[in-house]
């Protein structure tokens, strides 16, 4: 699968476990070619694709939310169009991120999320 293809299905994950229901994130994962080709994908080509694709960031505020999980990565817009990333549970090994740039955070997030996955659950 070549880049662009992996980047396109890799930010169409929300949207799909959505629409398939019966699937877990880590099966859509692992059918993505995600985890194959992990080194191919990083934050900056997540970016140049969200910059033409800039709906898709809703879906991933959306995921962050719904995960509802005591675990793991999340991603907040704040009032004052700021982004967060961080990870929970917080401890001083890894830090909030704030941006200003939703493009840029929604790429951070996604790259963390996936690996997040890829090492938990697809080694």
């Amino acid at each position: 699968m070549d880049t662009e293809n992996l980047i396109r299905a890799i930010v169409d994950l929300p949207g799909k476990f959505r629409e398939v229901g019966n699937k877990s994130i880590i099966s859509l994962l692992k059918e993505s070619g995600y985890v194959e080709s992990f080194t191919d994908v990083n934050e900056n080509n997540i970016a140049d694709f969200l910059k033409k694709n800039p709906d898709k960031i809703m879906d991933w505020l959306i995921w962050s939310d719904d995960k509802r999980s005591y675990v793991g990565w999340y991603f907040i817009e704040e009032k004052d169009n700021h982004f967060l990333i961080g990870y929970l549970p917080k401890d001083d090994k890894v830090g909030e991120l704030r941006y200003s740039d939703k493009i840029q955070a929604c790429a951070a997030f996604i790259k963390r999320e996936l690996e997040y996955i890829r090492l938990k659950y697809c080694q």
